[in-house]
């Protein structure tokens, strides 16, 4: 069946609609204008306007836009002149009060969000929001501490001791599907690729109600659990609290725990349309094999040999090109332009040949970290490596990995002038592709981050055999991040180096082997990061706009200045498709799972809208 999946055939010519403009609008009217409109959104709820805090909004802002998630940012003390009824509910379904920029809600925004949730809402609040007054000083009770059974400001009775660090231990993963590897073996703590379990700034909360369901603790350095990610049933919605400080984390390259709150509140708790961040709405596989080294001379062989390169499965294969690796004249390299060439002209037939780094593995590695090369030596290094490749491939060189992990802003900014378009990233491990941030910016709005899959804190196949990991818990592993992949029709990217097949050669062709499967049946696909990096440029250049016709139909409408080809709309499976037009003829295919319906073209229309209705 190939990747379109089950069409349904339209033929489909119309306009798309107009989009009333509010730049320079003052900001209240365009809240206003926001709380007034018949669109459903998602909201960022702000207390008094901060200015050390707008990295914060500014990162959430962001991951909503790469999950497709229709929102809008508004004051609280907007929200408290409106009804929290149940028709309001149904427009905005989500409200998130994040950490820093909701710190001082006002008193009266309590009993709101009480209000807001027993009527149907999701109400999502993480750190320290509403722990504070307008002044800034600490209450003596939480603004949301009613609502969310949680008390997170318990500096009355700890004072010091009311902020401090815990690593996140997951409990109930039915409710928080961590992505595998994410955690330790021997517990479920959150880990980073080398870091191992990591320590997050946390709140020292207590629960306040018995119905408080934990789903994740957050363990003290002293051994305390407290909460770290809770739920709450209330009336018919949901009170969720996330201890960490979900925005500040994904300002400073680990927005994991931000993703998965927003998933569990607009996906599962909700089920809010949205556009779904994956071409055809399938599974994305990006495997990148590092060649960095005259050890990969023979292991490539092997994998041509063994088909571990194969038609169908399109792996990013990026090369240091340099005939030496930690020191002029070692002749340790993978040699690109000389011995390897007949190698790197063999992969290329198979996936995308990208450049690792600049020339020679370690030796530029070792002095980019030590601050030894400049920008314009970085820049020529790397460019010299992409000159070797590009001569054998004819084929632009634009997609990027760092050798031994090592990657300063600076890197991204250069790859941004060279024309590059994804990097390989240790960051925000275990997330999907994203516009990383660092020291509360984005580093880049064009080229974009593929954070790598973990096993714990190790992340390829070499690391895995120096720590003794057996072949049969590597296969699970690796099955583990593909049925992953598919269950959650997500994008994710896993590393390792073609000398590491020879440690576990079961593993790789039976993981080789389930992928082409999965690959066959339309439930995956593998590509290189560059063609995932354009879709998600395009994905996020996309204005989605989902809005109830009456109680039973509710109407999409999606614009995109360069195309919306592969750009699926995800609407509650119930919700069947009765109308649909475009700029231009169009066919649509769908998908359906147990929660959404997908729909998507594969023609390059720039305005497609649909009209959904609840099946009777």
């Amino acid at each position: 069946m190939g990747p379109r999946g089950a069409g349904i055939v339209l033929a489909l010519v119309g306009a798309g609609l107009a989009v009333a403009a509010v730049a320079g609008v003052p900001e209240r009217v365009a809240q206003a204008r926001l709380l007034n409109s018949p669109e459903l959104r998602v909201l960022l709820v702000t207390a008094a306007p901060e200015r050390s805090c707008r990295y914060v909004l500014k990162a959430a802002q962001s991951v909503l836009e790469e999950e497709g998630v229709p929102f809008g940012v508004v004051s609280a003390v907007a929200l408290l002149a409106r009804l929290p009824d149940g028709n309001f509910v149904r427009r905005h379904p989500v409200a998130i009060a994040l950490d820093c920029v909701a710190r001082s809600l006002p008193e009266d925004f309590g009993p709101w969000a009480d209000r807001y949730v027993r009527a149907g809402g999701v109400l999502v609040a993480s750190f320290d929001a509403g722990t504070r007054d307008r002044r800034g000083r600490f209450r003596a009770v939480g603004v949301l501490t009613g609502v969310l059974g949680v008390e997170a400001i318990t500096y009355q009775r700890r004072r010091a001791g009311a902020y401090t660090t815990g690593r996140i231990l997951i409990l109930r993963r039915d409710w928080l599907e961590v992505p595998p590897g994410k955690t330790t073996p021997e517990s479920q703590l959150l880990t980073g690729y080398i870091y191992g379990p990591l320590t997050y700034p946390i709140a020292a909360a207590e629960a306040r109600q018995a119905d408080v369901l934990l789903v994740a603790d957050a363990v003290t350095p002293t051994g305390e659990h407290v909460p770290g990610v809770t739920l709450r049933r209330v009336g018919r919605g949901w009170a969720m609290f996330a201890n960490p400080p979900l925005g500040h984390l994904k300002s400073y390259s680990d927005d994991l725990l931000l993703r998965l709150i927003v998933q569990l509140a607009v996906l599962r708790l909700t089920r809010l349309p949205h556009l779904h961040p994956s071409p055809h709405a399938l599974g994305g596989l990006v495997i990148n094999w590092h060649v960095d080294a005259d050890l990969d001379r023979k292991a490539v062989a092997i994998m041509l040999e063994r088909r571990y390169l194969r038609a169908g499965l399109r792996p990013s294969l990026h090369v240091t090109a340099g005939p030496f690796r930690d020191r002029p004249g070692d002749n340790l390299g993978f040699d690109a332009c000389g011995q390897g060439e007949p190698l790197v002209r063999a992969m290329a037939r198979y996936g995308v040949v990208g450049s690792h780094g600049g020339w020679a593995h370690n030796w530029f590695s070792t002095r980019l970290a030590a601050g030894r090369l400049s920008p314009r030596e970085i820049e020529a290094l790397i460019r010299r490596n992409s000159d070797c490749l590009e001569r054998i491939t004819g084929r632009r060189v634009d997609e990027y990995s760092a050798p031994n992990g090592v990657h300063p802003p600076l890197v991204t900014r250069i790859l941004e002038r060279l024309g590059f378009v994804a990097y390989y990233y240790t960051g925000d491990s275990g997330s999907p592709p994203t516009r990383t941030f660092l020291d509360g910016r984005r580093v880049s709005d064009r080229v974009w981050a593929f954070p790598v899959m973990t096993f714990g804190r190790v992340a390829s196949l070499t690391e895995l055999g120096r720590a003794g990991v057996p072949e049969a818990v590597v296969d699970a592993g690796l099955r583990a991040i593909a049925d992953f992949v598919v269950r959650n029709r997500t994008v994710r990217l896993i590393y390792s180096h073609p000398y590491d097949v020879l440690r576990y050669p079961v593993a790789v062709r039976r993981f080789i082997e389930r992928v082409d499967t999965l690959a066959r049946q339309a439930r995956l696909e593998v590509r290189p990061m560059g063609e995932y990096a354009r879709f998600f440029s395009r994905f996020v250049r996309a204005r989605a706009t989902f809005a109830w016709k009456d109680s039973v139909t509710l109407r999409a409408v999606v614009r995109n200045p360069l195309s919306v080809a592969d750009i699926p709309v995800a609407v509650p499976r119930e919700y069947g498709l009765v109308r649909a037009r475009a700029d231009r003829p169009v066919r649509l295919y769908q998908r359906i799972d147990p929660t959404f319906r997908y729909l998507y073209t594969l023609q390059p229309a720039r305005r497609l809208e649909m009209e959904f209705r609840l099946a009777p």
